[in-house]
């Protein structure tokens, strides 16, 4: 390209102008000064106008150019790149949201399906640690799915306390080996990363279209975790899964080592069973029970339809059972399904038996709680014997309340004790149910006599537990032999008063 002077042609234009006025008899005409001007205004204007247009930041011949960033805001934010990023799926617009400004900033991965976005993208799976957070325990956010992933740009970061990460600063995390998390290309072409060793509490991370499983980076952050996926209380009736993972929760109650529902029919119409999952609460569970023995126990009925799958459990007292329908899934194979044993909880009201008392049951459903202690292997009575009268199989309720009964102890593992000494026994000639505790150390065992009540089916609902709720069960009972020293140093008058004044009212209560 030619270069441009307009130096020269400016020069040559004003001689040419200077020897037109010499010719005019140097008289001085105010007109041709005005051409004069317009000529080089015309000129200078083509010139410069661009560069000036350029200098301020303009259009113009010489193109855009961009203003100074401003130095309150990221570059990314004034590309428009955040608004393609995280909020361009729900889920993952809700996970950068509740994500703590003051930890690892990403999506909140729970369970659910994810698209990645253009950007760097960190998705956050929460996790409990082993004590040295080398590996991992149990994962809390279930099955997750994520579409084009990134793996030269996003990572997965495994959340949770005890992790070698210091909070906001992911440190890098080993798989394989004892890590319990495990990282493998399936046939699909997907990349599948499994987390955790507690069977009810494994938890899945797919990468769909990913096939090379070691371009996959793992990082690991000592945070809290979040609120978790959705949780829907099942009741009756039916439900509508939403796009997000979610957790459906069923309660039962086991009775004679049969799961029988407490809560009643229910469907479930679009269940996602890559990402969703049913837990069954009870607050009694046999030692082993878990999925799979749905299919073996009487009682229970687990039948695939044309679309559907139902799930019915046992009887209870008056012959009516609960089930769970899961529409538009036929195989019980591909539903996630989780047995979860909380406290023992109240039913109606609550009645505190006192030793050796004689309790007449009212019409109304209630909750009897007597008094024990474990002593490592069975069950040991402290409530002395006592008898409920009108006891009602359907309605009411026993807790057995010790400290340190193991959590899902059940009536089927009272029953089984290996040293025979725990029995629940009906007997049908004198009408009553009795149910037998282990011995203490002085030799005697402690009963619980259900009269007027044959439980010749095995639906006494009593479970066992060392808390009801946050309420932990009381200590064990001092010695006798402390107490007997202590009332012998005690005048005789005095012993005897208060015992009987305490018999007297304990039984008028």
């Amino acid at each position: 390209m030619k270069r441009f002077e307009p130096s020269i042609k400016l020069d040559n234009m004003y001689n040419s102008v200077s020897s037109k006025i010499n010719n005019k008899s140097r008289l001085f005409d105010p007109m041709s000064l005005i051409n004069i001007d317009r000529k080089i205004v015309t000129y200078t204007t083509a010139i410069t106008l661009p560069l000036i247009l350029a200098a301020c930041g303009g259009g113009g011949g010489g193109g855009a150019v961009s203003p100074t960033p401003d130095s309150g805001s990221s570059g990314s934010s004034s590309s428009g790149s955040s608004s393609s990023g995280s909020s361009s799926s729900g889920s993952s617009s809700s996970g950068s949201d509740s994500s703590s400004s003051s930890g690892t900033a990403g999506i909140n991965a729970n369970a659910g399906t994810y698209t990645a976005t253009a950007d760097a993208d960190t998705y956050l799976y929460d996790v409990t640690f082993s004590s040295n957070g080398s590996s991992v325990l149990s994962s809390l956010d279930g099955n997750v799915v994520i579409s084009d992933f990134d793996t030269s740009s996003d990572i997965i970061v495994l959340r949770g306390a005890g992790s070698t990460g210091a909070s906001g600063s992911p440190a890098d995390f080993s798989a394989g080996g004892s890590s319990n998390v495990d990282v493998a290309s399936d046939i699909n072409g997907n990349t599948v990363i499994t987390l955790g060793n507690d069977n009810d509490n494994t938890g899945t991370i797919t990468l769909t279209g990913v096939s090379d499983s070691s371009s996959v980076v793992l990082k690991t952050v000592d945070e809290d975790a979040d609120a978790g996926r959705p949780v829907v209380d099942l009741s009756s009736g039916a439900v509508t899964a939403t796009d997000a993972g979610e957790i459906f929760e069923y309660s039962v109650k086991f009775e004679n080592g049969v799961p029988v529902a407490i809560d009643g029919d229910v469907t479930i119409n679009g269940f996602d069973a890559a990402t969703d999952r049913i837990v069954i609460k009870t607050e009694g569970l046999p030692s082993g029970y878990a999925k799979g023995s749905l299919l073996t126990t009487d009682g229970v009925d687990v039948a695939p339809g044309i679309s559907n799958l139902l799930i019915a459990f046992g009887p209870d007292a008056n012959g009516s059972s609960g089930s769970i329908t899961v529409d538009g899934v036929t195989k019980f194979a591909d539903i996630d399904i989780v047995f979860s044993v909380s406290s023992p909880s109240i039913k109606g009201d609550r009645v505190d038996i006192d030793s050796g008392a004689s309790v007449v049951a009212s019409s109304s459903s209630e909750t009897f709680v007597y008094d024990a202690s474990w002593d490592g292997d069975e069950v040991v009575g402290s409530d002395g014997d006592v008898t409920i009268t009108g006891f009602s199989l359907a309605d009411d309720k026993i807790i057995v309340l010790g400290a340190g009964i193991p959590s899902g102890y059940e009536s089927k593992e009272f029953t089984g004790n290996t040293k025979g000494s725990q029995q629940i026994v009906v007997d049908e000639i004198n009408n009553k149910t009795t149910i037998y505790f282990a011995p203490g150390s002085d030799g005697s065992s402690s009963t619980i006599t259900l009269d007027g009540v044959t439980d010749t089916e095995g639906n006494l609902n009593i479970v066992f537990g060392s808390s009801i709720g946050d309420e932990p069960a009381p200590e064990p009972a001092v010695s006798d032999t402390s107490s007997t020293d202590s009332s012998d140093t005690s005048s005789t008058d005095s012993s005897d008063t208060s015992s009987t004044d305490s018999s007297d009212t304990s039984s008028t209560d």
